[in-house]
């Protein structure tokens, strides 16, 4: 392979080199994501994560289910604490415990995503997944919403994040993954699917990689080939990214 690639770099022009090169790389790209990332996320995990294909599999008795559908619950308690921890902390403490909030939220606010399978109370694939997955995300959005607040106005924030993860525990166990906060949720944005943000987060790096090969086979001068290559990798990142992934990035 590594003969016929000398062999075709020898007999092409370099741009022309460097597209087939990206090229090919998009499409392994598409091809792995389509054919191994998609079907292990709606497969085997599954399996773990409390969803009614679980409850076949495992056949749980009485009361008895998949451990991971009382994950949630768990890291929402745990997370309630901290929040009680920072409330009640003072002086620098109270400033570092409040601003690890956020990062202590992240992975009950993966679970709360995945709550519409994870309890094991709605069919693998049916059509109400579009309408739950668009409520979590929008619960997802209204808790990064109060989440502002932290570094404004942390006692009284820390108190409704609490009573916020509250209800949404109250809500997962008893199964209404429909509903797991009473707010007003029709003006709130969703927050980007995972899924997405995975298949962009493949697109930057082949369109980077393409680009960073490209620009190097253009024969610059050394004195400007760095900057042009990091202008280059940066230009490919904000058309992927947009500009909001810089003001998102320095926030947190």
């Amino acid at each position: 392979m590594i003969a016929k690639l000398t062999d075709l770099y020898g007999h092409t022009e370099p741009v022309v080199f460097w597209l087939y090169i990206t090229g090919g790389m998009t499409v392994i790209a598409v091809v792995s994501t389509a054919f191994v990332t998609i079907p292990a996320m709606i497969g085997a995990p599954k399996l773990f994560t409390g969803s009614p294909l679980a409850h076949r599999h495992i056949g749980p008795k009485g009361d008895r289910a998949p451990v991971q559908v009382y994950t949630p619950v768990y890291q929402i308690a745990e997370l309630i604490k901290h929040c009680a921890e920072a409330a009640t902390a003072t002086g620098e403490q109270k400033i570092y415990k409040t601003g690890d909030i956020p990062a202590q939220a992240n992975p009950a606010l993966k679970s709360i995503r995945r709550a519409y399978y994870m309890r094991g109370t709605v069919p693998l694939l049916t059509m109400r997944w579009g309408h739950l997955q668009k409520h979590a995300r929008k619960v997802v959005t209204r808790i990064h919403e109060l989440e502002h607040g932290l570094y404004s106005d942390p006692g009284p924030t820390l108190r409704e994040l609490a009573g916020k993860w509250l209800t949404i525990a109250e809500r997962y166990a008893e199964g209404r993954v429909g509903a797991l906060l009473d707010d007003d949720l029709s003006k709130v944005e969703p927050v980007r699917s995972l899924v997405r943000d995975r298949l962009r987060d493949v697109l930057a790096v082949v369109l980077t990689v393409g680009a960073v090969f490209f620009t190097a086979s253009l024969d610059l001068p050394q004195a400007i080939e760095g900057y042009v290559i990091s202008a280059t990798a940066v230009g490919v990142l904000l058309l992927v990214y947009g500009s909001g992934a810089i003001v998102d990035l320095r926030r947190r």
